[in-house]
């Protein structure tokens, strides 16, 4: 899924920055779109936003 650093970049295939082992307190934002499929429905994370994560 696409995610944007913390100086505004956005990326498809790396591991996110913001989100390593172990650590807190971050603020990232995540895009969220509802899918609905003939037998069930289901919420996906379409994006990850950590332009603004500290910590």
């Amino acid at each position: 899924m696409p995610w944007k650093d913390s100086n505004g970049a956005w990326h498809d295939s790396s591991p996110l920055d913001c989100l390593k082992p172990l650590s807190q307190g971050q603020h990232i934002r995540f895009g969220v779109v509802h899918v609905n499929y003939p037998d069930f429905s289901a919420d996906l994370v379409a994006w990850v936003d950590c332009s603004n994560a500290t910590g």
